[in-house]
């Protein structure tokens, strides 16, 4: 599957009213590599401008095909026949991850969006340009204290994705926290850098001790939810995971966010594998042991390092 960028110019097309009067966006227009679009292509929406950035991502539900556009009234200028990819967005921002977040990123910086910023829609993104949009998108809702205006993928409901496996072999994060930007929502860039540099040597350590256990660790592919982690057993039996870092300050916030968060990664995730189970792990035990009974009466196994035994005898 491959991973693109979409760009809305919005002195052609008028996207802060479309989504003001409460529309739905289903489409976009293409011009370039429409017999390379597909269904479980993953996608981040981009707003040109000065103050423009990164507004939404989601996944493409189909192939493109040539129509009139059905929002003919939001466009700045008649817009004819155009080509349409489907698509669905999973997470709106309120306010757009500022541009220079993204491109000033190394790994962007071969990136068409920077090289040919006004060529046709889309822009292929790489693998490595794709994991710093989700990185970024993953900061703008932790920062938010909230996923955004999610909407869930629709594998039930449409089946797009029943058949597409789940995750690709893992990929070490970075453990050294990155610079932080201020942005609206974030309380404290000190704090929001120690957490990410702890989640991250969570994560990688979860991930080794699973592989050593003979299981399949994970991250997720284009057509996924943001999972941190999952791990396949033998029998196809999934397990998805959720990291969380924890101080004393943020104990019951990151809990909280957590539990959602991986429920949420587990509903989409059904009907994907044979059986699909729900881990948080998080930084140690918590001090406030209600959370235990939480968690277990919601069906998530709450867990910190040593008990990986445990952890992943769920998928044994």
């Amino acid at each position: 599957m491959n991973a693109w960028l979409l760009s809305c110019n919005r002195r052609k097309f008028d996207l802060d009213r479309f989504r003001l009067d409460g529309q739905e966006l289903t489409s976009w227009s293409v011009h370039r590599f429409r017999s390379e679009l597909g269904v479980g292509d993953g996608f981040v929406l981009w707003l040109s401008g000065a103050d423009g950035g990164l507004v939404a991502r989601g996944r493409l539900t189909g192939s493109p095909s040539k129509d009139a556009s059905n929002d003919a009234s939001y466009w700045r200028e008649a817009p004819g026949v155009r080509w349409y990819v489907p698509l669905e967005v999973d997470c709106w921002l309120d306010a757009p991850i500022p541009r220079r977040s993204f491109l000033g990123d190394p790994a962007v910086a071969g990136a068409s969006i920077v090289t040919q910023p006004f060529a046709g829609n889309p822009h292929r993104l790489s693998e490595e340009q794709w994991n710093v949009a989700r990185r970024l998108f993953r900061e703008a809702a932790e920062a938010s204290g909230a996923q955004g205006r999610i909407q869930a993928l629709g594998v039930a409901a449409s089946g797009a994705s029943a058949g597409v496996p789940v995750g690709g072999a893992y990929r070490t994060v970075g453990e050294s926290a990155p610079p932080v930007i201020g942005r609206r929502g974030v309380p404290d860039p000190d704090l929001v850098g120690r957490n990410f540099a702890v989640h991250s040597r969570l994560q990688n350590a979860l991930a080794r001790a699973v592989v050593e256990r003979g299981l399949e660790a994970l991250s997720p592919g284009p057509a996924d939810p943001e999972f941190d982690l999952a791990w396949r057993a033998r029998d196809g039996e999934l397990t998805v995971c959720e990291v969380k870092s924890l101080t004393s300050a943020n104990e019951s916030s990151q809990l909280r966010l957590g539990l959602g968060q991986v429920l949420d990664y587990q509903d989409q995730l059904l009907g994907r594998a044979r059986t699909v189970r729900a881990v948080l792990w998080v930084e140690r035990e918590p001090a406030e042991r209600r959370w235990l009974g939480i968690c277990r009466r919601a069906g998530v196994e709450l867990a910190w390092p040593g008990s990986e035994d445990r952890v992943c005898d769920l998928a044994g």
